[in-house]
C-alpha cells in the first residue's frame, strides 16, 4: 500500500487504520473535507501517534499545512492528543467531525476573501488579519473537538466500566457515539455523574483500606476438624496411645469438639445482580431532579460493569414504562442505555407496579440489590408492604430508597436502607447523601 504525500509524517499501519476505522463511518470520505480530501488523514494522524512529526518537504496544498500548524499549536491539542493516542476509532471520529468544521469555516473565509478581492481590498495588506482569524477559529474548533473527545472517553468508559483504560476501548458503534453526543449535550446529568463517580471511587477505596473483622467472636461448643480451635480435652488424647487412634478417627470424621466462632465475613464475590427502578413521573421534573435520577443510573451502571454484576433498569410512573437490561454481566448495550436516558418524563406515581416487577426477577439464590430512585411522591399500600416483608423473607435481597428533595415517606418503611438529600444539588450535597456509597 502506498502512501500519499502527506505533510504529517505516517506509514502503510497509519494509512492502513486510519481507512479501516474511517470507512466504518462513512463510506465516502469526501463529504468530511471535499477541497482538502487529505486533511481527515493529516488531523487524523495528529491525533493518533505518540509522537507528531512533520515532512518538511511537503510540497502539496498550502492549505493543509496552514490548518495543521493552527491545529496542533491550539493550546487545548495537548489534552485532546491525550485522549486519543493510540485509539485508532477514537482518532478517526474526532478527525472526520473536525474535518467537517473545517470545510464550513474555509469555506466562509474563502467566500469572504473572494468578497474582499471583489471590492479591490488588497489581500496581502489582510493577510495578517486572515492568518489571526484562521488561528482563533482552528482554537475554537480544537476546544469543541476536545469536548468530543472527552463526552465518547466518558461514554466508553461506561460502557466499560471505571477501571478501563479507554485508549483500549472501542468507539466505532454508533450508540456509543450517540451516548457521547447525549453527554454534550446535557452538561448537567455529566456533571452530576462526575460527582457521583468520584463518590463511588473514594467509597470503593475506604471499603478496601477498612480490616475486616473476620470471625472473631466465640459463642458455642461444636464438632469439626479445626486443630487452631480444638478444645484442650481432645488434645490430651494424643497423650494415650489408645485415645490418639481415636482422636484421629474423630478428627477424619469431624467429631472434634472445637470454640465456633462467628462474626463479620461478607465475600463481595458473592453480590448478585442489581434492579434499579427510577421515578420519571412529572414532579420529577422539579428542580431538575431528573437529572440526578438519570446521573445515578449512569454511576450505577458503571460500577455494576466494573463489578460484573448485571443491571435491569425499570422506569416507572403510575405504570412500568420500559424494562431493559442494560448491562448482561458480560457486555453492556449503549443501545438500551440510550433508551433509558432519554424517556421523556410525565404521569403520576405508583411504586406498585416496579417493585412487583422488580421482585418477579429477584432469583432466592442470588443476592440481589433492589434500588428505587424517587422524590417520594407516592405511597406504599399495607397490602405492597406485606407483599414486600413476605418477599424479604423468602429471598435475600435488599431494598435501598434514594430520595430527591428529601422527602422520606412510606416507602422508607419498607426499605432496608434510605439516602435523601434536597434539592441543592451541589458535589458537597451529593457526597453528604451517601448516594451509591453502599457499595
Amino acid at each position: 500500500m502506498s502512501v500519499p504525500d502527506l505533510y504529517t509524517s505516517c506509514d502503510a499501519y497509519d494509512l492502513f487504520t486510519y481507512e479501516e476505522q474511517a470507512l466504518k463511518t462513512c463510506s465516502d470520505l469526501s463529504v468530511y473535507a471535499p477541497e482538502v480530501p487529505s486533511l481527515p488523514q493529516e488531523l487524523y494522524n495528529c491525533l493518533h501517534k505518540k509522537a507528531v512529526k512533520f515532512n518538511e518537504d511537503y510540497t502539496g496544498d498550502h492549505r493543509v499545512k496552514t490548518w495543521v500548524d493552527a491545529f496542533t499549536d491550539s493550546p487545548k491539542f495537548a489534552d485532546l492528543h491525550d485522549k486519543c493516542y493510540l485509539n485508532s476509532s477514537m482518532s478517526a471520529s474526532v478527525a472526520m467531525a473536525s474535518s467537517l468544521m473545517y470545510h464550513v469555516q474555509m469555506r466562509d473565509m474563502e467566500d469572504s476573501i473572494k468578497k474582499l478581492q471583489e471590492e479591490g481590498v488588497d489581500i496581502d495588506d489582510a493577510a495578517s488579519e486572515h492568518a489571526a482569524k484562521i488561528r482563533q477559529t482552528v482554537s475554537g474548533i480544537v476546544d469543541s473537538a476536545s469536548e468530543g473527545a472527552e463526552a465518547l472517553v466518558v461514554a466508553c468508559g461506561l460502557l466499560a466500566g471505571s477501571d478501563n483504560d479507554y485508549h483500549s476501548l472501542d468507539a466505532d458503534d454508533a450508540a456509543v457515539n450517540e451516548l457521547a453526543q447525549f453527554l454534550l449535550q446535557n452538561p448537567e446529568i455529566t456533571a452530576y455523574f462526575e460527582d457521583m463517580g468520584r463518590m463511588v471511587s473514594d467509597a470503593e477505596t475506604d471499603k478496601k483500606s477498612r480490616l475486616s473483622e473476620g470471625m472473631s467472636e466465640l459463642y458455642e461448643v461444636g464438632r469439626g476438624n479445626s486443630l487452631s480451635r480444638v478444645l484442650p480435652s481432645e488434645l490430651c488424647k494424643l497423650t494415650d496411645p489408645t485415645l490418639s487412634s481415636l482422636f484421629f478417627k474423630d478428627f477424619v470424621e469431624g467429631g472434634l469438639l472445637q470454640y465456633e466462632l462467628r462474626g463479620n465475613e461478607d465475600d463481595p464475590q458473592t453480590r448478585g445482580p442489581v434492579i434499579m427502578c427510577l421515578d420519571i413521573s412529572s414532579s420529577m421534573e422539579c428542580h431538575n431532579r431528573i437529572h440526578v435520577a438519570y446521573a445515578a443510573l449512569l454511576a450505577l451502571h458503571q460500577l455494576c460493569v466494573s463489578e460484573k454484576r448485571s443491571l435491569r433498569v425499570i422506569l416507572f410512573n403510575s405504570r412500568v414504562v420500559k424494562d431493559v437490561v442494560t448491562y448482561d454481566g458480560v457486555r453492556a448495550n449503549a443501545k438500551d442505555l440510550l433508551k433509558t436516558i432519554g424517556t421523556p418524563v410525565g404521569g403520576g406515581t405508583d411504586f406498585e407496579p416496579p417493585l412487583r416487577k422488580a421482585i418477579s426477577y429477584i432469583d432466592s439464590d442470588s443476592r440481589e440489590d433492589v434500588i428505587i430512585v424517587t422524590d417520594d411522591h407516592g405511597n406504599i399500600s399495607d397490602e405492597l408492604a406485606h407483599f414486600i416483608e413476605d418477599e424479604k423473607a423468602k429471598s435475600e435481597f435488599c431494598l435501598y430508597s434514594f430520595f430527591i428533595g428529601g422527602s422520606k415517606g412510606s416507602l422508607g418503611t419498607v426499605s432496608d436502607y434510605t439516602y435523601s438529600f434536597g434539592d441543592d444539588f451541589s458535589s458537597e450535597s451529593i457526597r453528604d447523601s451517601k448516594m451509591l456509597s453502599f457499595v
